[in-house]
């Protein structure tokens, strides 16, 4: 029978970049660059230098790097809704996905930091001023918003959502293009034949909730629709809340011919209520996992998530390396209809 020889991943000697460097056949100082995720070493010799690595059990001690560069090594990552949001909401998830997969590649790690509904600024102001992290991102601003001003004060690099307000050379703008989404999605269903609409947008008063409120406005304008037929509900982001109030809307007879959801838990809830209902209403929400496996076919906005965490990292770190202020980026949004087919206008108006 043959034997597998298996290699110790402890070896006799201290696991040092040196050992490394020798088992790989390049220099110490190109260990560290690849394991610092310097650009400038080919992408053959960081492969062969991480192989290396995993074969040895080599992980590197980041609280020594850190201690040496004054630098964490982290980047906190704020969520400025309660847990219950944070942990139900799909996009969450796969926005902190991104995050995470261009952070590895840079040997960074994530402080994820969200509000306690009685602090909503405390949390992340022991963040900012207790230096826990290197550099920081923050979602879903409100209008002058405290935090970017707490930002600003500090001097901490960090990239923001779309901000209200003239950013400083530590701050920079990553975002998705939240009034062209609400355009387009309006513009969906008007394409349909549909003219009387109700939009269920979050109450939290947002810049997210604004602009994509703005853009289904702006869309029913451009086609014709009275402002009378686009009735505006505000929710807060949860199942129930949308459930409840297609129910209240079923029970008051004056049905609509659409239903624009901006967020992604409500679309579960106003697509659960209209499963005993009478009549057809089409429903555009947000797209997600769950929302495709519990009802496959239903017209969703597809968002790129993943996309804008690992852009946000990306403008982040260049701040962080000193490389200067990035452009403002705006991502978009993409509907997918009943076929699959993808339903995307131009950016506009």
């Amino acid at each position: 029978m043959n034997k597998t020889k298996i290699h110790p991943k402890t070896p006799s000697r201290t696991l040092t970049t040196q050992v490394i460097a020798e088992k790989s056949g390049v220099n110490q100082s190109t260990v560290s660059r690849v394991l610092s995720g310097d650009p400038r070493i080919t992408e053959a010799t960081a492969r062969k230098v991480r192989r290396v690595c995993r074969e040895l059990g080599y992980v590197r001690n980041h609280l020594a790097r850190g201690f040496r560069a004054k630098k964490s090594y982290t980047v906190g990552l704020h969520i400025p809704f309660t847990a219950e949001t944070v942990f139900s909401d799909p996009f969450i998830p796969a926005f902190l996905h991104g995050i995470r997969v261009a952070a590895a590649a840079r040997n960074y790690g994530i402080l994820l930091s969200y509000v306690a509904p009685d602090e909503p600024v405390v949390n992340f102001a022991n963040i900012v001023k207790g230096r826990r992290a290197d550099g920081l991102i923050l979602a879903s601003l409100h209008e002058r918003d405290e935090r970017v001003e707490l930002l600003k004060r500090e001097g901490i690099p960090a990239v923001v959502g779309k901000c209200s307000e003239g950013l400083a050379d530590n701050l920079a703008c990553v975002d998705i293009d939240n009034h062209h989404s609400g355009y387009q999605a309006a513009r969906f269903a008007l394409i349909r034949g549909c003219r009387k609409l109700v939009l269920l947008v979050g109450n939290q008063g947002t810049l997210v909730d604004r602009d994509f409120r703005a853009g289904v406005e702006a869309a029913c304008a451009a086609g014709g629709i009275a402002s009378r037929d686009l009735r505006v509900c505000e929710v807060p982001d949860q199942v129930s809340a949308g459930r409840d109030q297609m129910k209240a809307i079923l029970a008051s007879g004056n049905l609509p011919d659409a239903m624009v959801v901006q967020m992604t838990m409500p679309t579960l809830g106003v697509l659960r209520a209209l499963e005993s209902a009478e009549g057809k209403i089409l429903v555009v929400g947000m797209g997600s996992p769950l929302l495709a496996q519990l009802y496959p076919g239903v017209p969703c906005v597809i968002q790129p998530a993943e996309e804008l965490g690992r852009e946000a990292f990306n403008s982040l770190y260049q701040i962080m390396a000193g490389e200067g202020r990035p452009a403002d980026k705006f991502l978009y949004n993409h509907i997918v209809d009943e076929k699959g087919w993808t339903f995307q206008e131009c950016p506009g108006p």
